[in-house]
């Protein structure tokens, strides 16, 4: 997978990493390491423990004096017998002894009369070489737990590789700070959202009216209606149901011209930063959500500490004429924290896993911009894969923990639709039997996310300021121009920013679910040119 030159590479005041350079350097030591431990060790270790016999006594030693020693009994001490002639043979302490048969007894004795050595036939010869026998009384067996520990040890190495890349041990957990939006364009932002929530407010009016003459309409349109009336009126307060903002989404309360508008600037500004600091290919990006926070020293002040739903998340600051506020990141590591506190029209970048909060804003009001960004391995509809290496998907801490994060929450979904099914069964052996099945997957599931969760925590943690704060605007202008000059064509494909959002997927990268927002607005996701 081939990244994209960044523009703005000269105005990084904070080396980012080499991605493609470091990739190929942990995977030549994978290389490596795995001709070592499964082609190499194995062997070597084997000729240590199995190098042939045991090496002779210091009995058996002292005898080799004479290669073979052989005697007999003169013919004299015992006329007209058979004579026993023995034949001592010492190869390497190992003795071989045999019997001089009868038929030969008269051609010994004759040699022996003549001063010759007798000739002898052993019957089971040795020279030098072990039987079967001997090899597995003299053989050593590599013990059972050797290759085991080597297994261990290898697999031990590839794990600490892959915590060296850089998408582990370098962005896991940092957050890094530059320039998006310029004065004119943040300011343009909020009037975007003013006028929507206008919209939203005058529209919600005419429908109440419409329901109150109607004696059939429903009681929860009522109150959804006047919820949205509530001050500030056009603000959804409840769209987020486990940690409310108030907010207005991009897509689906912004008119299109106000999206076309957002979309370029993040094509040509935001897209090549991400791409840039995650090492992850633009195409492979999608935006879940987009929306446009406020925060009210006399409304929602603040938001408690929360990890968020996506792979990368970003806000950039609206305006500053408000007091207090803030985004404070938490170090669960050593309990620590580092708040922050952009400039108007600066984005913060993170992974979603960094534990995080809004400080509350004491006075006035706080307009933020803030956008879930999910790494695709594949289109969610269509199922064609994207151009995303393994390094910044299946090997990244962050990336798994967002997947089993949300298969966890699907099991969990799933299970209880299962258990409200199995309840009608007459089968009780049945019902049980599937519950404690669903309960084991369930149960693995979470250990496995809560610990990738806490391996990511054990990484570092810091907020980084990209780019200095005088050369922002020639920043902002370097990447606009180098977006001018590339072709919006297949081998140039985008973020998706609009079209993608709103929707659930299973650990595999398709569709688990829509939201219902975008069933009730379909028209409305598509992205603009």
């Amino acid at each position: 997978m081939a990244l994209s030159p960044f523009a703005g590479e000269n105005f990084l005041t904070h080396p980012l990493p080499d991605y493609e350079t470091e990739w190929k350097t942990i995977l030549f030591k994978a290389i490596i390491a795995t001709i070592v431990f499964i082609a190499v060790l194995p062997k070597v270790v084997q000729s240590w423990f199995c190098s042939g016999f045991t090496p002779p006594s210091r009995e058996s030693t002292k005898k080799t004096s004479h290669e073979d020693e052989s005697f007999s009994m003169p013919n004299e001490s015992r006329p007209n017998h058979k004579i026993r002639v023995v034949t001592k043979t010492i190869i390497n302490g190992i003795e071989g002894r045999s019997l001089i048969s009868r038929k030969d007894n008269n051609n010994n004795i004759a040699s022996s009369r003549n001063g010759s050595i007798p000739k002898v036939r052993n019957e089971a010869p040795n020279h030098g070489h072990a039987t079967n026998d001997d090899e597995k009384k003299n053989t050593n067996k590599v013990p059972n737990f050797v290759f085991p520990f080597i297994n261990a040890v290898y697999l031990a190495y590839l794990f600490f590789l892959i915590l060296q890349s850089p998408n582990n041990k370098d962005t896991a957990r940092m957050v890094y700070m530059a320039p998006l939006l310029k004065q004119h364009e943040t300011d343009m932002i909020i009037q975007m959202a003013t006028n929507a929530a206008e919209r939203n407010a005058r529209k919600a009016k005419e429908e109440l009216d419409r329901l109150s003459k109607d004696e059939k309409s429903s009681s929860n349109e009522v109150k959804r209606l006047e919820k949205l009336l509530e001050w500030p009126a056009g603000f959804l307060k409840d769209r987020h149901s486990t940690y409310p903002t108030t907010d207005l989404n991009v897509v689906i309360d912004f008119e299109e011209e106000d999206k076309s508008t957002i979309g370029q600037i993040l094509d040509a500004r935001l897209g090549p930063l991400l791409e840039r600091i995650y090492g992850v290919s633009k195409d492979s990006l999608r935006t879940n959500d987009m929306f446009v926070v406020r925060y009210d020293g006399e409304g929602q002040q603040s938001l408690g500490m929360h990890t968020d739903g996506c792979h990368i998340s970003f806000n950039v600051l609206l305006n500053d004429d408000f007091e207090g506020g803030g985004t404070r990141f938490h170090n669960t590591k050593d309990d620590s924290h580092q708040d922050a506190n952009p400039k108007p029209g600066n984005v913060l970048i993170n992974n979603a896993m960094v534990l995080h909060e809004g400080l509350p804003t004491t006075k006035g009001t706080r307009y933020i911009l803030v956008g879930f960004m999910y790494v695709d391995v594949k289109d969610p509809w269509s199922g064609v894969k994207k151009h995303v290496s393994w390094f910044s998907t299946y090997l990244s801490i962050p990336w798994l923990t967002v997947v089993l994060k949300e298969a966890l929450e699907i099991k969990s979904q799933t299970q209880a639709a299962a258990a409200a099914a199995a309840a009608s069964r007459s089968n009780r052996d049945e019902r049980n039997h599937q519950g404690s099945k669903d309960a084991l997957i369930l149960s693995l599931i979470n250990e496995a996310f809560w610990s990738f969760y806490a391996m990511g925590n054990t990484l570092a943690h810091d907020i980084v300021s990209l780019v200095r704060e005088e050369d922002a605007d020639a920043y902002i202008d370097t990447l606009d121009s180098s977006h001018k000059n590339v072709h919006d064509d297949e081998s140039h494909r985008g973020v998706r920013w609009f079209s993608g959002q709103q929707i659930h997927l299973n650990w595999d990268g398709s569709i688990y679910s829509e939201w219902q927002a975008r069933l009730d607005n379909q028209g409305k996701f598509h992205d603009t040119d």
